[in-house]
């Protein structure tokens, strides 16, 4: 069965190119196609000439979830597979991922997602690297963080991700869709989940298929700490939405000593920077990390003003 790729990106530059490039290698000789929703304002996407296989659609500043959505109104075949534009696949994995759902047609699927082996390795180098390899966000696995994990065969779960997503289209319509009145990348995924599980369509990840996620341009601190701002905002509206799952609770006692933390922001990212990069010192550096994660999650979820 033909799969029609949806790739929305914006301004990824490179890390996009790579991506474009491992998608264009897993569908040689085949009929699936890729469909690139650009959502940028200021940057193009540009293809050779003789590359006949991607479509590219400007869809600019109207968020991930409308790109999707346009995606799927431009796809010609009854598989779609969402792929975020940081996220390299291969044609065993994307012959897998087709395998799974013509098997299990009420489904939908996730691969298992890792850091490439050389991001992996350069990250060792860094403060913030080394923080991101502790707590766990170099892989699907880590990020479940404590959820039920199965290493032995693909199982269900009750939330899905959009980074690598295979579902047939008719499953997709008949939920609706992404909702589009989300911003940013995040809670969107949520709210996706329950209305799956709510038609019955069972989200499923993979352990063993593997595609790497190369979030090259985004393992310095500073870009980090404003997805994770940006995170918040997708979650406080979802929660106003009435999805208090997703609802972020703080005593009045934590939020106000992040109110008076706040303003000293800039200053303790500076105070970071001079902490020496040597292993010893990391235990320092991880602990103003973890304040600094709970400031930029404040500004985005508790204080509407400043988000």
């Amino acid at each position: 069965m033909e799969v029609s790729i949806i790739i929305p990106t914006k301004d990824r530059g490179l890390v996009f190119e790579r991506t474009l490039a491992a998608a264009l290698k897993s569908v040689e000789n085949s009929g699936h196609e890729i469909i690139v929703i650009n959502d940028s304002k200021t940057a193009e996407v540009t293809i050779p000439n003789s590359v006949s296989s991607v479509s590219i659609f400007n869809n600019p500043n109207n968020g991930v979830a409308s790109a999707r959505n346009l995606g799927v109104k431009k796809a010609k075949h009854s598989l779609l597979l969402f792929l975020d534009d940081d996220i390299l696949i291969s044609a065993n994995g994307l012959s897998s991922a087709i395998d799974f759902i013509l098997k299990h047609p009420a489904s939908a699927l996730n691969l298992n997602w890792i850091y490439p082996p050389e991001l992996s390795t350069t990250i060792e180098h860094t403060k913030f690297g080394r923080y991101l390899i502790q707590k766990g966000f170099t892989s699907l696995k880590g990020w479940q963080n404590g959820s039920t994990w199965k290493e032995d065969a693909p199982f269900r779960c009750n939330l899905i991700s959009s980074y690598f997503l295979m579902i047939r289209k008719d499953n997709f319509e008949t939920i609706g869709g992404y909702d589009e009145r989300f911003p940013y990348a995040g809670a969107e995924d949520f709210e996706f989940a329950k209305r799956l599980n709510s038609c019955g369509i069972t989200p499923y990840i993979d352990p063993h298929s593997i595609v790497f996620h190369n979030e090259s341009d985004r393992v310095q601190m500073k870009p980090w700490l404003i997805r994770k701002q940006r995170s918040a905002q997708t979650r406080r509206l979802a929660s106003e939405m009435g999805h208090q799952e997703v609802a972020i609770s703080s005593s009045k006692r934590k939020v106000k000593i992040l109110l008076q933390l706040y303003p000293m922001h800039d200053l303790l990212q500076f105070i970071h920077f001079l902490i020496p990069n040597i292993r010893l010192f990391d235990k320092i550096s991880f602990r103003l990390i973890d304040i600094l994660v709970a400031l930029n999650l404040y500004k985005g979820y508790f204080n509407k003003q400043e988000s």
